[in-house]
C-alpha cells in the first residue's frame, strides 16, 4: 500500500513523500531530475517491479517540483542535497537497512555530493548531469538570468507554478565542480547513459568515470537519447536497472 508522509527540509518548508512498504528491510529511494517529481514515469513504472521482488520505494520532490514547498523561497543546489539528506534520515528511521538509489540527471549528481555521508547499498544513475554548472543558462532565457543579475530574483512559471529563482540559486549551480567528487566516491556505482544524450555529453560522463579510483564501477552505454524516450531505449534501460538492483 503507497502512503503519503511530509519530511521538513528546513524552516518549516516540507517535501511529500511516497513509500510503498515491503516487509523486507531493502529499499530503493528515487531519485528525480530536474524538470520532473516523484510521479516521473520511470518511478511509477519500476514501483510494482521492485516492490514485488521484495523491495520498499520511497519516491520525492525536489525544489521546485510536485509539493515541495522550498520552491517559494530562495534556494540553491544545496537545498537539493538537504532535502535528500532528510529523506534518507526518514528511510533510516524506517528500518531500512539496505539502501538503494535511483537517480536520474540531476537527481543522480545530487545523490554523489552525499554518498560519502551516508550509506547506500548502491548508486544507479542515469543521465548523470555531470554538467550541471550549465543548467541555469539552459532553462533560464537571457532576459531573465539578466534580471536576475541586477534585481537579485525573479518569479517564473515552473512545472505550472509560480517559483523564486534567486542570484544564490544560479551562482550555486554555476560554482558546482562535479569532477571533484571522483576521489570521494567509495559507493558502488553504475552509470547508464546514452550515447545520443545531447543534453549531457557521453564524452563527459566517460572522463569522469575513468578518473573514479574506486573498483566497484560501471559503465553501461545504450544507444539513446537523455530521457530514453522510446519504448526500446526504455526497455533496456528497465532491464539494466533490474540488473543492478539484487
Amino acid at each position: 500500500m503507497r502512503k503519503k508522509v511530509f519530511v521538513e527540509i528546513r524552516d518549516g518548508h516540507k517535501t511529500p513523500l511516497i513509500i510503498r512498504k515491503n516487509k523486507t528491510k531493502k529499499a530503493v529511494i528515487f531519485s528525480h531530475g530536474f524538470g520532473s517529481s516523484k510521479n516521473d514515469f520511470l518511478f511509477r513504472f519500476l514501483e510494482p517491479l521492485l516492490n514485488s521482488s521484495g523491495f520498499s520505494t520511497i519516491c520525492f520532490d525536489y525544489p521546485f517540483a510536485g509539493e515541495n514547498t522550498l520552491g517559494k523561497t530562495r534556494v540553491g543546489f544545496q537545498d537539493y542535497v538537504l532535502t535528500l539528506e532528510r529523506v534518507y534520515g526518514f528511510v533510516k528511521k524506517e528500518g531500512f537497512t539496505d539502501i538503494y538509489l535511483l537517480g536520474h540527471s540531476l537527481g543522480g549528481l545530487t545523490a554523489l555530493y552525499l554518498q560519502d555521508k551516508k550509506k547506500f547499498k548502491k548508486l544507479i544513475l542515469s543521465s548523470l548531469a555531470i554538467n550541471a554548472n550549465e543548467l541555469p543558462s539552459r532553462f533560464l532565457p537571457k532576459i531573465k538570468l539578466n534580471q536576475i543579475k541586477n534585481k537579485g530574483v525573479v518569479e517564473i512559471i515552473l512545472n505550472g507554478k509560480t517559483q523564486i529563482v534567486s542570484r544564490e540559486f544560479v551562482r550555486s549551480f554555476e560554482e558546482l565542480r562535479p569532477a571533484e567528487l571522483t576521489t570521494k566516491i567509495k559507493t558502488p556505482v553504475v552509470l547508464i547513459h546514452g550515447s545520443r544524450d545531447n543534453m549531457v555529453p557521453l564524452k563527459k560522463v566517460e572522463d569522469f568515470y575513468n578518473k573514479i579510483p574506486f573498483e566497484k564501477k560501471k559503465l553501461r552505454v545504450l544507444n539513446c537519447s537523455h530521457n530514453f524516450v522510446s519504448s526500446e531505449c526504455f526497455a533496456s534501460l528497465i532491464a539494466v536497472i533490474q540488473e543492478e538492483i539484487t
